[in-house]
């Protein structure tokens, strides 16, 4: 189902199986983005988040879901070492997640789980060092923004800012080394179901 899906929503030749299924990977992480641009509207309804942010937020996530998608209708990601740009799509969600939240004022607890969602797409495609370097990223941006948000003035308790820091910084890489793990498994059955 999801090889016609994609197939029929980039023109691609059928024959082409393993770009097919790049394409029906890549639709749902776009799917998953929208859940992230509907959540933003339903936090600025409740008020906890500017309108603002809400819809330069989604236009940055539509952005960056037309430039991937270009790159797969147009076949320049296979040029890439991994075709399939897992690497880099998630390290784009995590970019454009920490600067939402950088404007997210109360809203920016509701959207941090979002980190996990976003790396949850290299779980089974990603090596744990690949895992591992994107859980350090999110980490990095995190931290910027936090302390961009304490440079900014009131708003910012720093004891609540440090306990969401450890919290992330807990749960990102024990998150990187059990996908890790699951990537390791799923190699050596997809290598025992070839043998």
């Amino acid at each position: 189902m999801s090889e016609v899906l994609s197939e029929a929503s980039v023109g691609l030749p059928a024959r082409d199986e393993r770009q097919s299924l790049r394409v029906a990977r890549f639709l749902m992480a776009a799917g998953t983005s929208l859940l992230v641009c509907f959540t933003l509207a339903l936090c600025a309804f409740l008020d906890l988040l500017p309108w603002r942010a809400a819809i330069d937020g989604s236009i940055g996530i539509v952005a960056v879901v037309l430039l991937f998608s270009v790159v797969f209708r147009t076949g320049l990601n296979q040029r890439f070492s991994d075709p399939s740009l897992t690497t880099e799509q998630v390290a784009a969600a995590i970019l454009l997640l920490a600067y939402i939240m950088y404007h997210a004022g109360p809203a920016r607890a509701v959207l941090t789980p979002f980190y996990l969602v976003a790396m949850l797409f290299g779980v089974l495609r990603l090596s744990g060092r690949r895992m591992m370097l994107l859980a350090f990223l999110a980490l990095l941006a995190h931290a910027v923004m936090l302390h961009l948000l304490y440079l900014r003035g009131p708003g910012v308790n720093p004891s609540t800012a440090l306990a969401e820091f450890l919290v992330l910084a807990v749960v990102l890489p024990w998150f990187a080394v059990m996908g890790g793990y699951v990537s390791r498994l799923r190699s050596r059955l997809s290598d025992s179901h070839r043998d």
